[in-house]
């Protein structure tokens, strides 16, 4: 916490600085200098009645979106919560309804069919003491429940945590199985028809204490991708994991990435328009917190890696999306003064920033958790805004837009990024709007910004 007498001590100089324009207009300032973009084009916050969850945002046919959320329930676990919407965000439809029958349940992710209907995935607890089943929910275009699934695949805990739509029709659940020979979890696929029965499932063994799984995407071939995290070799610690799988859901290979001492997450992946497969992830360290991402060939070998810090602040990166033909949108958390800010950034071929925004959801803290890009050039981020009220959480949708430049004044993009297989570097990625400085201001915003430093690290 900042002293309070050190507050005082240095209010002086902080007005001169704001009263004077000294100081360069941060292009994530949600209160933009003059001529500059607001963040947001329009801003939407979604519920109230309980405590929601985000889990996707799918893009629909019409332009529109579809929120999928959970939502506490009534002592049966969660409800699922969706959110349909034009594409200006305005809600066309609200339901609330039972995710499974039975015990507490967890809907988990999500997405699209092929008719426009939605598919979710989850847990739901099974008869036995400790047990937990994957769970399926297939929706039609009109948001009506067609039917409802449970599988128990061993004899333990199985979670389903990502399903997509088969490359040779029905659908495909990854996620995680506790192994019949004590408990250890694998990795755990399984393929059901477009009615739900299960066609086969695999579990495949990755040699982990500790495993997650985040994501599921597609490939060229038929086969799969598996995003998560795992143990298998960082005892103690947390790699990056990616499994790649044929059609049929056998292992193909698996790679882990490590990051030094610090523990790192695998969220989401993208193709690269160079080929190979582009990983989202975090790097969690004693003394920071930076998303990360990581380029790999079709084969998973590691070609580059880069860090991304928001204006030198621990961040988070939770959504990966690709923008346009050869780019890329990340969303996530910032840390500030207050709380957490979510955050949009624009991303090249090669992971170089050509813009962010933080911004504030409300007066409470707030997460983007997905993202998806718009025309013309507008990310439509999606995530969680604390009520300060209750400090419970709603869902919320933004459509962010790229900071432009003010008339007479410079851009300028401090981007550090290097690029190295072997070693996470540290990466600036400010991108600011700076203004000339008044000169009988130039030794104030140096002072300000020596007492800033100091307060910072307070």
């Amino acid at each position: 916490m900042r002293h309070v007498l050190f507050r005082l001590a240095v209010g002086v100089v902080l007005a001169l600085l704001l009263a004077g324009g000294a100081a360069a207009a941060d292009a994530n300032n949600t209160t933009p200098a003059a001529n500059q973009t607001p963040p947001a084009v329009w801003e939407r916050t979604y519920g109230g009645l309980a405590n929601e969850t985000l889990l996707s945002l799918l893009a629909a046919p019409d332009g529109g979106y579809l929120l999928v959320g959970s939502a506490e329930g009534n002592g049966t676990g969660e409800e699922l919560y969706l959110v349909r919407t034009d594409s200006n965000g305005t809600p066309t439809r609200e339901t609330r309804m039972p995710f499974g029958t039975g015990g507490a349940v967890s809907p988990i992710a999500a997405d699209r069919t092929a008719d426009g209907g939605t598919i979710v995935v989850g847990g739901i607890d099974s008869a036995g003491p400790t047990g937990e089943d994957v769970a399926l929910l297939r929706l039609g275009p009109d948001g009506r429940q067609l039917w409802s699934r449970s599988y128990a695949i061993g004899n333990g805990r199985d979670i389903g945590d990502a399903v997509r739509p088969a490359t040779d029709g029905g659908y495909i659940v990854a996620g995680t199985t506790d192994s019949p020979n004590g408990g250890t979890p694998e990795l755990l696929l399984q393929k059901v028809g477009e009615d739900g029965g299960e066609v086969w499932h695999r579990s495949l063994p990755v040699g982990a204490g500790i495993l997650f799984v985040r994501d599921l995407l597609a490939t060229p071939d038929g086969g799969y991708l598996v995003v998560g995290s795992t143990d298998a070799n960082h005892p103690g610690s947390l790699d990056m994991l990616l499994v790649k799988v044929s059609s049929g859901g056998n292992r193909e290979w698996l790679r882990t990435y490590a990051s030094g001492t610090e523990t790192a997450y695998g969220y989401a992946v993208q193709p690269s328009p160079d080929g190979g497969w582009v990983l989202l992830g975090g790097v969690d360290g004693a003394a920071s917190h930076a998303a990360i991402l990581v380029k790999v060939d079709t084969a998973g070998n590691e070609q580059w890696r880069k860090r991304i810090a928001i204006g030198g602040a621990r961040t988070w990166g939770y959504a990966l999306a690709r923008a346009g033909v050869d780019g890329y949108a990340v969303a996530g958390a910032v840390e500030a003064p207050g709380g957490l800010r979510s955050y949009a950034a624009r991303l090249d071929r090669s992971g170089a920033e050509v813009w962010n925004r933080s911004f504030a959801i409300g007066s409470g803290p707030s997460r983007a958790l997905a993202v998806t890009a718009a025309p013309p050039d507008r990310l439509v981020v999606g995530g969680e805004a604390s009520r300060t009220t209750d400090a419970l959480y709603d869902l919320y949708l933004s459509s962010v837009v790229p900071p432009t430049v003010a008339p007479n004044a410079t851009a300028t993009a401090t981007i550090n990024v290097t690029t190295n297989a072997t070693s996470i570097p540290t990466t600036a990625v400010p991108a600011t709007t700076q203004a000339a400085l008044a000169p009988t201001l130039c030794l104030v915003a140096v002072a300000g910004a020596a007492l800033i430093a100091v307060l910072r690290r307070r």
